[in-house]
Parts: C-alpha cells; sequence; structure tokens
C-alpha cells in the first residue's frame, strides 16, 4: 500500500518495509547489449500494443514477471532549467526489487536486508518520450506530467488571491488550457467540467496602466454566466465586457471566459498595430486579481448526484495537486501515460490533508489541516483587548474560532481585520490568534464576516493532539515538526482553546489577554498553557488552520466533525476505526512494546485499532526508569498484570484528549507513557511522557526526584 516517506537529519527521503520471500524467474532474458544502465531500464519495460488512432496501451511487463515485488515512486519534481523556465513535474517511477546479482534478478530473498538508493537527475526522459515520433521509450517505468513554465505559482488547499499579468506577447490564437483534478483532467476540447474553482477580476486602471492592487471578491455569485456575455451580430463578448468595466457593473471571467476574451484582445491588437479597442494597457499589459477557492467540493462536478453530505470529502482529500495551466501547448506520449505541457503559468493546489480513514466504507464528517505550514511565528494577540467572550471547548476549533473574532452581533467587517488591496492583516490583528482568518473569504460579497464564511478555523487543542496521532497518514509537509533537532524555543503552537485569561483593572475597566493551551510539536503532544512556555506578552508561536469535511458550509458553529477517535467511559475503551491504517499499528499485542521513542519507524509508537484503559493504576510510587526497567517483552516482574501493557506515548496523548481532566482518571502525580524522548542528548534529562495528576499538563519528563507515580495500563482489543 501507499507510504509517505520519512525526512532524515540528512534531508533524503527513506521509507523502511517488510516483504514476503519472492523468488521468480523472468518472463524473458534482457539481452547482454549496450551499457548497464541501458540494460537496466528494459526491466520496467511494457509491451505496447497498438491502437487505430496511432497511440498505444500498455500491457505487460515484457522482461519481469508479473508476480514480481516492485515499488512505485509518485510526488512532485521541481527545478529551473537553463532557459529560466520552471519545470514542474507529477511522477511515478516503477522499481523492482532484486538485481543484486545483475539486471536479470527480481529477486528478494529470506532473511535479508536490502538498501536501495534512488536518485532522481531529472524528468528529460520523460520530455524525450513524450516527443517522440518512433515511440521511443528510453527510461520505462517513468511517467509523469510535465509542464515548463514560465512561472508556476504554488498554493496551499486554502482560499487565495494573487495577480495574473498577460503581456500581448504571450497571447495567440492557440492560447488554451488544461486542468487536473480529482474530478476532471483534460484540455479544453476535452470539456472538463471541474474548472470553476479559479475566477479572474480585472484590475482598475490609473491613468493608462493597471493597479498593483487586489480587486475586491464580488461574491460567489459575481461570475459571468455564458448567456450574460453572450452577444448576438457581429460583436464579440469583449465588447459586452469592456461595456461592463465602463459602467463600473463587470463580473469576474471563469477561465473559459479569460481565455476567449484574451485571443480576442489580441486579434485586435494584430489586426489594427493598437491596443485601441483591446484591455491591454500602455505596457501592452492586462492585470488580473485572480480567486482561487479552497480545496473543497459540495457537489462533484462531473457527477452532481455526489454530494458532500453522502462522504464526497473521501475523493478529494490527500489526493494529488489540482492543477490549471494557462497557454499551455499540450503532448502526450504514445501509451497517454506521460503529457509535456509549455504554460505561460501553472497554477498548483495542495488538496487538503487528512488522518480519518477515507477507505472506509462508513459515512462520516471529518476535518483536513493546511498543508503548507507558514514558519514565521507571532504573539498570540498583540494587544489586550475589553471583550471577554468564551472560547474554551477542546474539540470544536470552529466555534471557538467564531466566538473568539466576532460579536454575538455579527457585525465585524473583513477590512476592520484585513487590507483587501494587499490581502494581510492589519497591524493591529496581525497575531496567531486572527491569522486564519485570510484563509476564508467574503462569500457574498456585503463586507461582513458571516458565520459561514468561517471555514478555516484555528484548530482546538484536542485538534492539534490529533494531528500528532495521525501524522504518518498524510503528506510530510503537512506535520507539525519537520526539524531533526529539539529547538525548544520554537515549537509552540497555539490552540483556540482558551481555558484562563490574564486579566487587569478592576469593575468596568477590565481588559483582558488570552492564554491558550499550546502544543509543543518538538515533543509531539506535550500540552499546557501558553505561561508555562513564558510570559504571555512577549511569548511567539506557531498556529495551525483546519477546515471541517462533509458538513455544509451554512452549519451552525455548534455542529462538530465525527471523532476519528471514540471514548467510551463505561467500558475505557478507546476505538479508531475511523483513523486512516497508515496511522495504526500493524500488530496486535498482548505484551509489553519493545523500547521506542516517539518518533519511532516501527509502529511501537502508534495505537492499535482498538484499546482498553485498566480501571486502576498500577507501579505506584515509581520513577519512570524504573517502569521502564520493568515493562520488557516477556520480562519478570513487570508493572502491568498479565495481558495489559504500558501506554506509549499517542496512547497517552489519546487517554489525555478523551478522557475527563480529573482525579479519578488521573489520581496519581505522574502516569507515565513507554516512549522516550528522541532528541535528548546522552546523559541527558529529558527522558519520557507523563500526565500529571488531574490531567493537569501532558509533558516531557524532567529526571526530577519529584516525578514519582505508575502506570494507566492499557489493553489491545478486537
Amino acid at each position: 500500500s501507499w507510504n509517505n516517506f520519512e525526512i532524515t537529519a540528512t534531508n533524503t527521503n527513506t521509507f523502511a518495509f517488510y516483504v514476503p520471500e519472492n523468488k521468480v524467474n523472468p518472463r524473458k532474458t534482457i539481452p547482454a547489449v549496450g551499457t548497464y544502465a541501458g540494460q537496466y531500464a528494459l526491466r520496467e519495460k511494457q509491451e505496447k500494443m497498438p491502437n487505430s488512432d496511432g497511440s498505444v496501451t500498455n500491457g505487460a511487463y515484457e522482461y519481469a514477471d508479473e508476480r514480481a515485488t516492485h515499488v512505485k515512486f509518485r510526488g512532485n519534481i521541481h527545478y529551473i532549467i537553463g532557459s529560466g523556465k520552471e519545470v514542474s513535474a507529477d511522477v511515478t517511477y516503477t522499481v523492482h526489487l532484486g538485481a543484486v546479482t545483475g539486471v536479470n534478478d527480481y529477486n528478494s530473498l529470506r532473511n535479508h536486508f536490502y538498501t536501495y538508493n534512488v536518485k532522481i537527475v531529472s524528468v528529460d526522459d520523460i520530455i524525450v518520450e513524450v516527443e517522440s515520433t518512433t515511440q521511443g521509450e528510453p527510461s520505462p517505468g517513468s511517467e509523469g506530467d510535465v509542464v515548463l513554465a514560465k512561472e508556476v505559482l504554488e498554493f496551499d488547499a486554502h482560499n487565495e488571491v494573487f495577480k495574473t499579468v498577460f503581456h500581448q506577447s504571450d497571447i495567440d490564437q492557440s492560447l488554451t488550457w488544461n486542468i487536473s483534478t480529482p474530478f476532471s483532467k483534460g484540455a479544453e476540447n476535452e470539456n472538463p467540467k471541474d474548472y470553476e474553482w479559479i475566477c479572474f477580476r480585472i484590475n482598475t486602471k490609473t491613468r493608462t496602466t493597471y493597479n498593483g492592487d487586489f480587486e475586491k471578491y464580488k461574491g460567489d455569485n459575481g461570475v459571468y454566466t455564458d448567456a450574460e456575455l453572450a452577444v448576438t451580430g457581429n460583436t464579440h463578448p469583449l465588447d459586452k465586457y469592456m461595456a461592463d468595466i465602463n459602467t463600473g457593473n463587470d463580473k469576474m471571467l471563469n477561465i473559459k471566459q479569460l481565455i476567449n476574451i484574451l485571443k480576442e484582445c489580441k486579434r485586435r491588437y494584430t489586426d489594427n498595430g493598437t491596443n485601441s479597442g483591446t484591455l491591454f494597457d500602455s505596457a501592452d499589459e492586462i492585470v488580473f486579481t485572480t480567486f482561487l477557492k479552497d480545496f473543497y467540493y459540495e457537489v462533484n462536478p462531473e457527477n452532481t448526484t455526489e454530494t458532500e453530505e453522502n462522504g464526497l470529502w473521501k475523493k478529494f482529500v490527500n489526493t494529488e495537486k489540482r492543477v490549471l495551466n494557462i497557454l499551455s501547448n499540450l503532448k502526450y506520449s504514445a501509451d497517454h501515460m506521460s503529457t509535456k505541457t509549455t504554460a505561460l503559468y501553472s497554477i498548483r493546489q495542495a488538496s487538503i490533508q487528512t488522518m480519518y480513514n477515507k477507505e472506509a466504507a462508513e459515512n462520516f464528517t471529518a476535518w483536513g489541516t493546511e498543508m503548507i505550514q507558514d514558519e514565521n511565528r507571532y504573539q498570540f494577540e498583540t494587544q489586550r483587548i475589553r471583550a471577554n467572550r468564551t472560547y474554551d471547548d477542546k474539540d470544536n476549533g470552529r466555534a471557538n474560532t467564531i466566538n473568539m473574532w466576532m460579536a454575538s452581533s455579527g457585525s465585524e467587517e473583513w477590512d476592520t481585520y484585513i487590507n483587501s488591496a494587499k490581502w494581510e492583516m492589519q497591524a493591529a490583528y496581525n497575531a496567531a490568534k486572527y491569522k486564519c482568518m485570510r484563509l476564508n473569504r467574503d462569500m457574498d460579497g456585503n463586507g461582513r464576516i458571516d458565520e459561514n464564511e468561517v471555514q478555516w478555523y484555528l484548530a482546538s487543542i484536542n485538534q492539534l493532539t490529533d494531528l500528532w496521532i495521525g501524522e504518518n497518514s498524510f503528506d510530510p509537509q503537512a506535520i507539525l515538526y519537520k526539524r531533526s533537532t529539539w529547538e525548544e524555543s520554537l515549537q509552540w503552537y497555539a490552540s483556540s482553546t482558551v481555558l484562563d485569561k490574564d486579566e487587569e483593572g478592576i469593575l468596568w475597566n477590565k481588559t483582558y489577554r488570552d492564554n491558550p493551551d499550546i502544543l509543543w510539536s518538538s515533543e509531539g503532544s506535550s500540552i499546557g498553557k501558553l505561561t508555562g512556555a513564558g510570559a504571555i506578552d512577549g511569548a511567539i508561536v506557531y498556529y495551525r488552520c483546519v477546515r471541517n469535511l462533509g458538513i455544509p458550509k451554512n452549519a451552525a458553529k455548534t455542529v462538530r466533525p465525527d471523532d476519528f477517535a471514540t471514548y467510551d467511559e463505561a467500558t475505557r475503551t478507546i476505538t479508531l476505526t475511523r483513523l486512516d491504517a497508515k496511522s495504526i499499528r500493524g500488530f496486535k499485542t498482548s505484551e509489553e512494546l519493545d523500547d521506542h521513542n516517539e518518533r519511532d519507524v516501527r509502529g511501537y509508537n502508534k495505537p492499535w485499532k482498538a484499546f482498553k484503559i485498566n480501571s486502576t493504576t498500577h507501579g505506584n510510587n515509581l520513577s519512570w526508569q524504573t517502569v521502564i526497567a520493568r515493562s520488557k517483552p516477556g520480562g519478570r516482574n513487570p508493572v502491568c498484570p498479565a495481558g495489559w501493557r504500558v501506554p506509549n506515548q499517542r496512547e497517552l496523548a489519546l487517554m489525555y484528549s478523551k478522557m475527563p481532566r480529573n482525579s479519578t482518571s488521573w489520581p496519581l502525580t505522574d502516569h507515565f507513557a513507554k516512549s522516550s524522548f528522541s532528541f535528548n542528548p546522552v546523559g541527558g534529562d529529558r527522558i519520557g511522557f507523563s500526565v500529571k495528576n488531574e490531567g493537569g499538563v501532558f509533558y516531557l519528563l524532567h529526571n526530577n526526584s519529584n516525578e514519582i507515580g505508575g502506570v494507566r495500563c492499557v489493553q489491545d482489543i478486537d
């Protein structure tokens, strides 16, 4: 199955896996002719079956047995070539295992440890294959969609605003577009239906040139319909559009309308030898504010009977980026498995990432995260406020965020918080508390922030924990902590859960500053208050924005997505059937787990599909070191009863987020996890993880003499 890479300290991408022994003979022997590299490439060669249109269909492997073990690597390559163009390619490489004794060896032997070092040099061979007139395939097993573009624009899954500039020299009558999304893939003449996630509003002019500031979004209904641009006689939609611009009644264009209007502008420019009667300014440019919608679908564009209420989110989360190419000259390889595109703009948007099980047949709601982390840090808020609003939910980040941003009257204006001309936070609100606001949009264009416009919100504290629990299920870019060393001062993620506030003043003259719950991401899921990381005024934090999946945008803020982890208080059982398989331990055990740390890649710091929590604590009045020494697989004098074991760090984090924070759940001074801390230096004091009495904090032990406690033992169950 698909597995994500893990980034190592040397900045290489690795993953480890186990396979059964597989000894197979080649279907045919690769001839010992030419270079070894040329012979090796034939291991992935497939038979080609000709079609009537001159293309071919791939058949079986020509030399490898169909049962030979192979691995496919999929990802994005991005680099600059000598001409100054950017190459961006979504590629898949197939590698048959073996080749230890030569190119005809496809064996994977038992009790062997193999290391395969794979280096991606370029996508030149894919380009050669696409441009080949003889159906040549220099690198069988290499497939991809290659874009050579003047500019590749990469965006996250949320709403975004940017400029696109079209110079008359870049436009001719071959101007076109193509897209690739979870629902549609194809060129303009193939009529793909999923293209309405991007629209264009022409910028205003100052005298004879276009302004550089952004225009405001006119609302989801502010895009021209084809009927509105339809004209009669010898006129063109451009004439209707220019008339609307002159009267201030212009709407936004979709990509089909944009291309049509740009081509007509260039035709008139060429015929007249001037920009008169066109949209070109004195610099021969047309400038648009471009609005990218968030990577979310309420309806399948290709099949409108599929809606969000029926689990549509499972089809567009954790997918490849969706892409729109403008000014593309599309070419296919003979087998149509690879393409080459030359584009003026290649606009690429990452999908929403989630740890929920999208393969599950059950229909449930979920939530997901943005992909690309803002690497800047901010104060949680820049000024004390008079409003003492309540936003203390540990699970419902959307309700917290709406209460945090909006008064009960709902009278807030977008312009109060965001400079729409630059789409940047106003200085007074350039703080972690408000940063998720700019990921949203004024969907009805009325200038006010409505509740249904708050779709991206600041994660609650338990949602931050869940991102750690499920981080193996989404793209490595989206994980909270991507560094290879422990940087204690850079690790705080502030949540929207505020259980405590700092007050100043008296009676009618009080002001407040939030003291939010925060997560130490370098420790995985350690949790405490912002004051535990330093003074509220001086602490700077990261933030993470998330979005609900499968819940209508007009749902009340009290509606929260289904949890992937459910806790049954009567049976003290945590069940994770809605958690993606890559975040579940691959084996059930009734013994203690092997020694491991919180970032263990073997699965020892993952939960099983369900586990029960013992009704009492064990090993009371012991140190963490003593508990670990007595908790070995098959060891003597274990701390936990037979069939029970010490929880790993993620299991303890789940218990902490799902069980009540009181003396019944957490009666001891400390409640230990089996996992040690990966960044603890030799002889260091940062040894392992614990939950304080009454659930005060989930923290990293300091090897102090007063850190004495025991274990809430757990047991894997079906």
